[in-house]
């Protein structure tokens, strides 16, 4: 009562629904696979579930690091092998970033396949050349000697950093002059690393009349170099504007995708200073139709070049942009994949993501099928086969690592959404049962699965008498 100074008391008991570490009421399998990394050898690691996986050349299915598991320095990991991808050399070794939980940090770590040994590359807190510790480091690339490039901030700024036999040195930070003109900003992204210890990445400029200019730079041995920046002139007219994935080889070759003032995406190719354009939206593609995006280059040490292209073809197998992978060589493209081709499972291909092209010619890539979620396959010879993907056994207890967006009713019932590994996520009821995952079918029979659930996704709801109604929203699926 207002007034009496008197108050009600509320009671209420707190009870739990799911937390990291409980048992995630999944089977013991792999859902979600993606951007691979091959070597010479025909081994593979890629990222699947919020974890790292290796398959070596003789076959088998290897997990690297996931939730759960100790992390060099203390802590476990919670994640592992994103956001950025991974890469593995010729030795076996895969670099990726994890994410641990106290009293471990986040960094960049090492694993080594002939002893099945995970060391720590660099981490948060850690001493930063010059003074300071290291803080958010990310895109992290691995050559054939073992050494590791990444992006890193440190007190006053951000670098780019490469680690040899554990020695950790500073190759370029913000405030450095950049070739050009003007000075880095803190903007280093897309790290290529060569077997020379020469590292890759795109920056911006700034001027000190504020302007910028983005460009791609090379770093290493003491001295920074230009490859290209916004406002040199592009192959076929126009000027640069902007920059994305180079992939840098042992010849000071490089593959890049850059955007031209003029509305052109192209894919680009440097080699004994000049540059020169493979291929640009609008270009016919092998198989039919025409480029619509070009994305995702590797560059192998004999000049040849994989890529992703989407494509203005459809199939009835997209409801959205399909995409290929297709291989530049001898002045050559061909196809490695097309939506519509048939998968070795004996289902058909959706689109075709992410490729990694080793010195043989042999190209891994990310599948989508139609009616599954694919997983990671190898062309070889002419030849496409499985190398893993939804559905092959993962023999680790399913476990949440993540559960956010929680939903409650009138009534009391609670619905949340999750991640997990192996599983990848999706949304569960308080009683555990899930309601929807990662790699289930759409309703109403749409043509594609929902690839992802992550902590984007965002739920809502209202509940009936004896009926539950939930609506969410998926990320886009990937390209």
């Amino acid at each position: 009562m207002v007034g009496s100074g008197l108050s009600a008391q509320v009671t209420f008991t707190v009870s739990k629904v799911a937390r990291p570490g409980d048992a995630a009421p999944v089977g013991q399998e792999l859902v979600r696979a993606s951007s691979p990394s091959l070597n010479d050898s025909g081994a593979v690691a890629f990222a699947g579930d919020n974890g790292v996986f290796f398959s070596p050349s003789t076959g088998g299915l290897i997990v690297v690091a996931s939730y759960g598991d100790a992390a060099p320095g203390g802590g476990t990991f919670i994640s592992a092998g994103r956001p950025d991808p991974l890469s593995v050399n010729a030795s076996g070794q895969v670099v990726f970033l994890g994410q641990v939980a106290p009293p471990g940090n986040n960094g960049v770590f090492l694993y080594s396949s002939s002893g099945g040994v995970i060391s720590k590359v660099a981490a948060n807190g850690d001493p930063a050349p010059g003074g300071g510790s290291l803080r958010n480091l990310r895109f992290p690339a691995l050559n054939d000697g073992g050494q590791v490039v990444f992006a890193s901030n440190f007190p006053g700024g951000r670098g780019v950093f490469l680690s040899t036999s554990g020695t950790i040195t500073r190759l370029v930070r913000n405030g450095d002059p950049a070739p050009g003109g003007g000075t880095f900003s803190t903007a280093f992204t897309s790290l290529s690393l060569n077997a020379n210890g020469i590292a890759a990445f795109v920056a911006t400029a700034v001027s000190g009349t504020n302007t910028t200019a983005q460009g791609i730079f090379l770093a290493g041995g003491g001295s920074v170099q230009k490859i290209v920046r916004a406002g040199d002139p592009a192959p076929q007219g126009g000027a640069f504007s902007s920059f994305d994935a180079p992939s840098l080889n042992a010849g000071g070759q490089l593959a890049f995708v850059g955007m031209v003032d003029t509305g052109t995406t192209g894919l680009y190719f440097f080699s004994q200073g000049q540059i020169t354009r493979l291929a640009a939206v609008g270009d016919p593609a092998p198989g039919g139709g025409a480029f619509t995006s070009l994305a995702s280059p590797s560059l192998n040490s004999a000049g040849d070049v994989s890529f992703t292209g989407g494509l203005s073809l459809i199939h009835p197998s997209c409801c959205f942009e399909p995409s290929g992978v297709f291989l530049y060589s001898g002045g050559n493209f061909s196809r490695i994949v097309l939506p519509g081709d048939s998968s070795p499972e004996l289902s058909t291909f959706s689109s075709g993501l992410t490729p990694s092209l080793n010195g043989s010619g042999e190209v891994a890539f990310t599948g989508r099928l139609s009616g599954s979620v694919g997983g990671i396959y190898l062309s070889s010879g002419g030849q496409i086969r499985r190398i893993a993907g939804q559905g092959d056994s993962v023999m680790r207890d399913p476990k949440f690592w993540q559960a956010f967006s929680p939903l409650i009713n009138n009534v009391g019932q609670v619905m949340f959404g999750a991640s997990m590994f192996p599983g990848t996520g999706g949304i569960f009821s308080d009683a555990l049962r899930d309601v929807i995952r990662a790699g289930d079918p759409l309703l109403y029979s749409l043509p594609f699965l929902l690839h992802s659930m992550t902590t984007g996704t965002r739920l809502s709801g209202h509940s009936l008498p004896r009926r539950r109604l939930v609506c969410f929203c998926r990320p886009r699926a990937e390209r």
